[in-house]
């Protein structure tokens, strides 16, 4: 009645329990004990190649991401406002992009006539890798008296 436990392959009886088999299966004769040992044998080899199959992706990607750092720069800036001009300031970088970065601008303060309605539109143009001209526009009859905008760089 009681067969034996075989696990890996060790032949020891008793060891994990009188009776019981992995699987419920009685793997306690030789044809179903080197079934299981070409199992293991074979799941521990795609253990394997998959494990340097992981490897060799992780390398790849730290390699990938020495060549490729992300820079993330940004800033505030209150822009003088001028009717007869174009509100519009050049933002440089405090260091120079690898490549051309995407810029993105916010309002962070406003002052605009009290009898208009708030009209203010806030831009990047002419971005390269040293800066890029930021916009403050209002139109209708909006008169804007300051804008104050924050931006972010974001590139390599």
């Amino acid at each position: 009645m009681g067969g034996k436990a075989v696990i890996g392959g060790d032949g020891e009886s008793g060891r994990y329990g009188s009776g019981s088999s992995i699987g419920g299966g009685g793997l306690g004769n030789a044809a179903s004990r080197d079934g299981l040992g070409n199992d293991l044998f074979s799941l521990a080899t795609k253990v394997e190649a998959l494990s340097k199959t992981v490897e060799g992706l992780s390398a790849l990607v730290s390699s990938a991401a020495a060549r490729r750092i992300s820079i993330i720069e940004s800033g505030m800036r209150d822009m003088d406002v001028r009717p007869w001009l174009p509100t519009e300031a050049r933002i440089k970088f405090s260091n120079q992009f690898r490549s051309i970065p995407s810029v993105i601008v916010t309002i962070s303060s406003v002052d605009i006539h009290n009898g208009s309605n708030f009209r203010v539109k806030v831009y990047a143009t002419e971005v390269d890798l040293k800066g890029f001209t930021a916009h403050a526009d209002s139109w209708g009859q909006t008169l804007l008296c300051s804008c104050g905008i924050s931006w972010m760089a974001i590139g390599e």
